[in-house]
């Protein structure tokens, strides 16, 4: 008895997997069916703008050659004007040039001598502040010293009070 109730229980846990399996089947179908919908959509999709390029790429191109051609003409009119134009520039350069060397000439003696003062400011800012961590160092033994020396002489003769003031 208790074996036909285990055969029976394995024989519906068999059915109800078939069952699955049949419905998993028909989805898997259901969304191949999908993608070839959606891969037939992007094909198509493809095609148009594959069409929609080309026929763009040719009106460009007439249109380009066109612009290219009245480009040139217009350049070949202005030739002249700007050979003239660039001769006057040329030796508005080169005195402009002359001028410039000797700005630089005096710039870099400039530049040297800030660097030498700046040198001897950073020399100097460095023994003053030797000088002064040194001076600073020894006011502080000072007053290390006269601290010590005036608490030994009130603990000797008084008990110290606070300070109105320190309150």
């Amino acid at each position: 008895m208790v074996e036909n109730e285990g055969l029976e229980r394995v024989v519906r846990i068999e059915k109800k997997f078939d069952a699955l399996s049949v419905s998993v089947g028909e989805r898997f179908n259901n969304v191949d069916e999908r993608f070839d919908e959606v891969r037939d959509h992007f094909v198509e999709q493809r095609e148009y703008i594959e069409f929609a390029y080309d026929r763009l790429d040719r009106r460009i191109s007439e249109g380009l050659a066109r612009v290219e051609q009245r480009v040139s003409e217009g350049f070949a009119a202005s030739d002249h004007r700007f050979s003239t134009i660039h001769q006057r520039m040329t030796d508005a350069f080169a005195a402009s040039d002359q001028r410039m060397d000797e700005f630089n000439q005096r710039m870099d003696t400039l530049d040297q001598r800030m660097v030498d003062g700046f040198a001897t400011a950073d020399q100097r800012i460095s023994e003053l502040k030797q000088e002064l961590t040194e001076g600073l160092s020894r006011v502080e033994r000072k007053l290390d010293q006269f601290i010590e020396s005036q608490s030994r002489s009130k603990v000797t003769t008084r008990r110290v009070r606070p300070s109105k003031r320190r309150r």
